[in-house]
């Protein structure tokens, strides 16, 4: 019996039993509905699927269940998903530091007045946190290949609904105009977002192109 919280149309009680049934799948995730800044996310830490309200509306049931049973087969990936995870964040981090370390020495080439040196500071701190970083965590993903937990999710839902429901969600997800509000936090957040999100899923036309194939 899969658990249903949150406010969920009520189409999803027995798409939920499907997805249940589906042998090898997670039995232990809770799904909650709300007006979340995606479409459909597994909770890493909390072993939950959090699903936006308004996307599951316009959703058949059949791609209803094509979304679930991807989320669900990241539950399944979890252990080595965060393995490889953490490795990844500690190749980053050292390659960062290492950056850092090349920068500040090079900052000291430049030293004049204490004024001066504010400035650089400052210019190179929103580099790093606005081009350096986000290039090395894509830079660390690739190299330890995290979008393969997405194309295996992918699949997983290709076998048991098949590739239409699959990406039919995905292009009303592409076409979903369910974005935070224009200030210059939100639009930080959200560049970040984008930037975390391109290391782990393959972009919009490939991941067509890829599940057309299938």
């Amino acid at each position: 019996m899969k658990c249903i919280e949150g406010p969920l149309p009520e189409k999803l009680d027995d798409i939920a039993q499907r997805v249940g049934a589906i042998r090898g799948l997670s039995k232990g995730c809770r799904y909650f509905a709300g007006n979340y800044p995606w479409v459909a996310r597994y909770d890493l830490f909390r072993k939950r699927i959090l699903i936006n309200q308004g996307f599951l509306n316009i959703l058949t049931e059949e791609e209803a269940l094509a979304v679930l049973v991807h989320e669900e087969a990241h539950a399944v990936q979890r252990a080595r998903y965060i393995l490889r995870a953490i490795i990844t964040i500690i190749f980053s981090t050292i390659v960062i530091f290492a950056v850092t370390q090349a920068e500040f020495a090079f900052l000291g080439l430049f030293y004049t007045t204490q004024l001066i040196s504010i400035f650089l500071i400052f210019a190179i701190t929103l580099v790093d946190l606005l081009i350096i970083l986000p290039l090395v965590v894509k830079w660390s993903s690739c190299l330890f290949n995290l979008k393969r937990f997405e194309i295996e999710a992918d699949l997983l839902a290709v076998k048991e609904v098949g590739k239409k429901p699959l990406i039919s969600a995905l292009e009303k997800a592409q076409g979903s105009t369910m974005r935070a509000r224009d200030s210059i936090f939100t639009k930080l957040i959200e560049y970040w977002l984008y930037s975390v999100d391109s290391c782990i899923h393959l972009p919009y036309e490939k991941r067509l192109k890829f599940l057309s194939n299938c």
